[in-house]
């Protein structure tokens, strides 16, 4: 890309320092895109034209710069001059959009960014997965949101697969206790609840009494065992819940331990969160609903 000879005199370093102070001024008639060039060098790096070409930059009008930089940049520096040094968001916008954009300008201007736009930032993945540098200036900046901060981190998790040591640690250990056999032991040696005797489980099913003292049971907490017509039973996890929820494949000796050897079809009704069907004998009784009257 040509540029104005003046332009390309100022950034080899051979322009004398009257006319490079008239430049970045914009005291010279060069084209709006070459003197963002010549600003971009003058300001990104701390040179004695520094404050000069800052101070001209923050009074060219948005609406020159909107114009220029809706096109492709070469090389793209004054896209770094913008974000760093302009605010207004339609602008910055219209720069983060910039086709030329590159990581390392928008890893250097993420700093300096409003929070209005960081979004902008985060919905760039092809250049945040370049440099992965930019998703933690993007947590770290003092005005970017909750919604942001947790959409790093979900994409550090699920895009990057960037898990942190801690819970790397945490899930190695589950996986130890796993195949060690441990966690089926713990779940065998859960405490159970106190067994009732007869008359105060008769009277609680006769009262129709879920609850005691407007609390769960200790068993009503944790499970439920539901007998069936076809004598397969089901652990269901009730959690404070109504027993409407997915079923636990435990099997029904891991459910009569838990519960105190009470398993079998046809016991009767021991506590106020057993709910027990009688038996089929006959397949002829799987048609009949239980709870019509016979005939």
């Amino acid at each position: 890309m040509s540029m104005h000879p003046i332009v390309e005199r100022f950034l080899q370093g051979g322009l004398p320092e009257p006319m490079a102070m008239a430049l970045v001024g914009g005291s010279l008639p060069v084209p709006t895109m070459d003197l963002l060039q010549a600003l971009a060098h003058a300001c990104l790096t701390d040179t004695k034209y520094t404050q000069r070409g800052l101070d001209f930059f923050a009074t060219m009008p948005e609406s020159l710069l909107a114009g220029v930089l809706a096109d492709r940049l070469d090389p793209p520096a004054p896209l770094q001059l913008v974000l760093c040094h302009r605010k207004e968001p339609a602008l910055l916008e219209t720069t983060l959009l910039n086709p030329s954009l590159t990581a390392a300008i928008l890893e250097a201007s993420v700093p300096s960014l409003p929070g209005s736009v960081l979004e902008i930032v985060l919905n760039n993945q092809v250049l945040w997965m370049e440099r992965h540098r930019i998703l933690d200036l993007l947590e770290e900046h003092p005005e970017a949101e909750y919604v942001i901060k947790r959409r790093v981190n979900e994409f550090r998790f699920d895009v990057l697969r960037l898990i942190p040591e801690e819970v790397k640690q945490a899930r190695l250990e589950i996986i130890d206790e796993v195949e060690a056999g441990r966690l089926d032991r713990a779940w065998s040696e859960l405490p159970l609840s106190k067994e009732k005797s007869k008359e105060e489980a008769d009277a609680e099913v006769g009262d129709g009494r879920p609850e005691e003292g407007g609390r769960q049971l200790p068993a009503q907490e944790q499970f439920l065992v539901v007998v069936e017509a076809h004598r397969a039973q089901h652990l269901v996890a009730l959690g404070g819940r109504d027993p409407g929820l997915a079923l636990l494949g435990r099997g029904a000796v891991r459910v009569d331990h838990l519960l105190g050897g009470f398993g079998g079809t046809s016991r009767r009704a021991r506590e106020a969160d057993e709910l027990v069907r009688p038996p089929v004998d006959d397949a002829a009784e799987v048609a009949s609903d239980a709870d019509r009257p016979g005939d």
